[in-house]
């Protein structure tokens, strides 16, 4: 009696074991295209399976609407995620807009990790930092076409997060304004306070051993 006890109680650990099992690999792999889990035959698991659709198509249809709405009011931001145990990579549609690649199976916001990884990886081969500008990298495709991209990651390794955002426009106004604060508009020489700065920067890094300042007077040419 003691024994037939010990293997009923094993062998309906491992059913269940492996009916979670089974749940959670669904769990894993829920995208827009799959909202659905594989019914387990158990009543209490099917009925928390049903929960967990329902949920994730409230939580989808919330972010698809954010989504629209940063679409629609033309801001350049795109938002890319993948965790390491899923299958699946959320990536906006704006993220293919700002680098101008194709994703030829990108759907409704997803699309298989092992495509995605690879480009993003080419991606950020060719991110160029910045100076001065903390996240802001400079970008340049295979078109020739350049741009100023802020990138920001964030969480564990495992479950990236990255945030881009096309800033060219407001890169392109700082650099005007850079330019003609310290250049002359004649000469589009370094102005005195700019040569000034760029001197000073010199000798305090000591990367200036040796030099020489020539000043010419060239009034009534």
């Amino acid at each position: 009696s003691l024994v037939m006890s010990i293997v009923l109680a094993v062998g309906l650990v491992y059913v269940l074991n492996k009916k979670i099992q089974i749940l959670m690999k669904g769990v894993k792999n829920i995208s827009p295209a799959q909202m659905q889990l594989p019914q387990t035959g158990i009543k209490e698991f099917d009925e928390l399976a049903d929960e967990i659709i329902n949920q994730s198509k409230t939580i989808y249809r919330y972010g698809s609407k954010m989504s629209d709405i940063i679409h629609t009011a033309g801001v350049p931001l795109a938002v890319m995620q993948y965790h390491f145990d899923n299958e699946k990579a959320y990536c906006t549609e704006r993220f293919m807009e700002i680098f101008e690649i194709e994703l030829p199976q990108w759907n409704d916001n997803y699309i298989r990790k092992d495509l995605l990884l690879p480009v993003l990886k080419e991606i950020r081969s060719k991110l160029e930092p910045v100076e001065d500008e903390k996240y802001v990298y400079y970008y340049c495709n295979e078109k020739g076409r350049d741009r100023y991209i802020l990138m920001k990651p964030s969480g564990p390794p495992e479950q990236q997060m990255y945030v881009f955002l096309d800033v060219t426009k407001d890169m392109r106004e700082k650099e005007r304004i850079k330019h003609d604060r310290d250049f002359d508009i004649l000469t589009n020489l370094y102005n005195r306070r700019a040569l000034a700065r760029k001197a000073i920067s010199l000798i305090e890094t000591e990367n200036c051993h040796d030099g020489i300042l020539s000043v010419w007077d060239l009034d009534n040419l």
